[in-house]
């Protein structure tokens, strides 16, 4: 049960706005878009997912008081700050795009206002609310995506020709996505063989909705000039599934939501003890940030980011394989 949660978790920090909707992965390989994506980034996601949650059982041994001070030295307070940057962006693409799909009402995006307090009230619990939230929400959108994508396929026949630049371009794709998951999955307590399932099973998860949803795309090309592709193709279907869909972005949208916010809160509750004016301080910037438009911000801020996120990466690897010493120097140190 621990193992189907963490995949959850790790699930929806891949399946925000621009995933479900397909923008993000048209923004990322363009023509490219093809078979070769689905197991590229599917075994991509389990190995960083397998990476971080090893880097933080390794984290948690040490007891550190400040896992960026640990990993990165002199250079932490760089690093926390761009990741802190990180959260800001996906929490105001989030908010731009339950903007798009709930629409406003006299200028006012009562929807995505009314989500956002939801999810301050949900991370005053922690880990604990962001875990159980999340092992709610991922169920019932993969459901209702798979659904749409099998309804709405109507070839089979994607593109096989194998490019070598799909490679670099998953590495930033999924290093974009899962570096925002990063600080959660450090304080989740798996050993070597929950960490192993885990990531496996998140892997699989989102090849299965990554091959769906290409497939659906590749159905009706002329979605990819919209600004979320799979609520256009939805809209074919008519009122009903156009509202199911709807609602099923909102809750991806949501599951990611909550991932940035709680980044965001964790950090400023240095600063502002109360969770709750955290949380409504960090809402408040990113509305002001989301006013730059959905489908400008996930073009422009998120390949940057997803260069980033692989250095990020690197610098877990390479803390993953030279800290063996320091844990044995405290082992030795308690005895």
């Amino acid at each position: 049960m621990k193992c189907t949660r963490v995949s959850f978790f790790i699930v929806s920090s891949i399946v925000g706005a621009g995933f479900a909707s397909g923008r993000e992965l048209i923004a990322f390989y363009g023509s490219g878009l093809g078979f070769w994506v689905v197991p590229l980034v599917g075994f991509l996601v389990f190995v960083v997912s397998l990476l971080f949650l090893r880097v933080g059982a390794k984290l948690q041994r040490l007891k550190c008081d400040n896992n960026y001070v640990e990993m990165f030295g002199r250079g932490a307070v760089g690093v926390e700050i761009f990741g802190v940057f990180n959260s800001f962006v996906v929490l105001a693409v989030m908010l731009a795009g339950l903007t798009v799909i709930s629409g406003s009402i006299s200028g006012i995006p009562v929807v995505a206002i009314v989500l956002s307090l939801v999810a301050v009230f949900v991370l005053r619990y922690g880990i604990g609310g962001l875990m159980r939230a999340n092992s709610i929400l991922v169920p019932i959108l993969l459901i209702v995506l798979i659904a749409i994508c099998v309804v709405a396929i109507n070839s089979t026949s994607l593109n096989i020709d194998f490019a070598i630049v799909l490679l670099p371009k998953s590495v930033v794709y999924v290093s974009l996505n899962m570096y925002l998951a990063s600080q959660a999955l450090y304080k989740l307590e798996l050993n070597t063989k929950q960490s192993i399932i885990s990531s496996f099973l998140a892997g699989i998860l989102v090849s299965v909705l990554l091959y769906l949803l290409i497939s659906a795309i590749v159905s009706y090309p002329e979605s990819i000039n919209y600004p979320m592709p799979l609520l256009y193709i939805a809209n074919r279907f008519g009122n009903v599934w156009y509202f199911v869909v709807s609602s099923a972005l909102g809750l991806c949208i949501f599951s990611s939501l909550l991932i940035a916010l709680y980044n965001i809160i964790e950090w400023l509750s240095s600063f502002v003890k109360d969770r709750i004016l955290a949380g409504m301080i960090a809402l408040t910037c990113a509305f002001a940030l989301s006013m730059i438009g959905f489908e400008k911000i996930v073009q422009a801020v998120y390949p940057i980011i997803g260069v980033v996120g692989v250095l990020y990466i690197c610098a877990n690897c390479w803390y993953l394989a030279t800290n063996r010493v320091k844990i044995r120097q405290k082992d030795k140190a308690i005895v």
